[in-house]
């Protein structure tokens, strides 16, 4: 094999090698992403408690997860939102915000549909 056939079969494996990275690495992060018209959807049924539950479990904070899902219940067992549970899930969102503003290049848009 000559010295100019070896270095084109090196160039290609690593052209095939950086592709299938490429690729790995797109699935990982699509299998995060918060899908917006899903979360219109809860937002126009007055469903914001699990919008946000919905961000949390996509982007894998499961404190968050935990919290949303036990106000949702709350708020579901007693058929309104209790006075007081606002403190929470300000306290909660302000998390929340801080999160998606250092994970989340497009955070603005997900935030502006909460």
């Amino acid at each position: 094999m000559k010295k100019e056939q070896l270095k084109e079969l090196i160039k290609q494996e690593v052209k095939t090698m950086l592709t299938e990275k490429e690729t790995n690495i797109k699935e990982v992060v699509s299998k995060y992403d918060v899908d917006l018209n899903i979360l219109a959807k809860f937002t126009d049924q007055n469903q914001h408690i699990l919008a946000r539950h919905y961000i949390a479990k996509k982007r894998g904070y499961t404190k968050l997860v935990l919290a949303y899902k036990a106000l949702y219940d709350l708020q579901s067992a007693l058929g309104h939102f209790p006075r007081g549970a606002d403190k929470v899930r300000s306290d909660l969102d302000k998390d929340l915000k801080k999160y998606l503003t250092k994970d989340v290049d497009n955070w603005k848009d997900i935030w502006g549909n909460l």
